[in-house]
């Protein structure tokens, strides 16, 4: 009975129905306390509830437990304890995922790592530290923008085909697509280059932070501003 009551519980959690999922996930546990996926997910909806301490402890259970997934229990982990303003060990926690992440070509859980890193070091008052942190991430992000304004030329250089004659079909993406991860990826630049400016401004480098601020309100950005860009 504890798979179906694990199957049903992340089929909640898939379409958000945290409070269900919970009730499921808990009583699977209760049935079986070997499975470390179930306590990484059931933390996943406790954090999602604003229960972060629950949310702490299944995280902990889940690593204690084996959890495959290292990196977004680490990720998921130092959300958590940040919310909680344990911004040293929510440090450790995203420095040590962006460790497995350098090891991957996943460059968006990358840049994720780093920003939120660069959070932690705003929270903790090493703006030096966090602007290293953020340019690094910037430089990242802006490659991936180069590289998706050259596969929307590519695609649209070729209007008659899905499929530019160099990259294999399978590998194309569609058009509305490569603009959706173009703004997304330009969003991302924006708000990277705001925390750059409160980095630079709180080390009283307030020449640098004008430049930086003049990029971001000029009319190019305007659109990629966010409604909340604070974190």
């Amino acid at each position: 009975i504890h798979r179906a009551l694990e199957m049903r519980g992340t089929l909640f959690h898939e379409i958000q129905a945290h409070k269900l999922a919970l009730h499921d996930f808990g009583k699977a546990i209760a049935i079986n306390p070997a499975n470390a996926e179930n306590y990484y997910l059931r933390g996943d909806c406790h954090m999602k509830l604003g229960d972060y301490e629950l949310a702490l402890q299944d995280y902990d259970q889940a690593e204690f437990k084996g959890f495959s997934d290292r990196c977004s229990l680490l990720l998921s982990r130092g959300n958590v304890r940040r919310l909680l303003k344990d911004n040293a060990g929510a440090l450790q926690d995203y420095l040590e995922a962006l460790e497995i992440l350098k090891k991957t070509n996943d460059k968006i859980s990358q840049i994720r790592a780093q920003s939120f890193i660069a959070f932690c070091y705003i929270d903790l008052g090493s703006f030096n530290e966090a602007y290293d942190m953020l340019s690094e991430a910037h430089e990242f992000n802006a490659a991936m923008v180069r590289t998706c304004e050259a596969d929307i030329t590519k695609h649209r250089s070729h209007p008659e085909t899905s499929s530019p004659p160099d990259v294999p079909a399978e590998d194309v993406k569609a058009l509305d697509e490569l603009q959706s991860e173009l703004f997304y990826s330009r969003r991302v630049d924006w708000i990277l280059q705001y925390h750059m400016i409160l980095c630079k401004y709180m080390t009283r480098d307030y020449h640098q932070a004008r430049a930086i601020a003049d990029i971001c309100i000029s009319e190019a950005y305007q659109r990629y501003i966010p409604d909340n860009y604070t974190e």
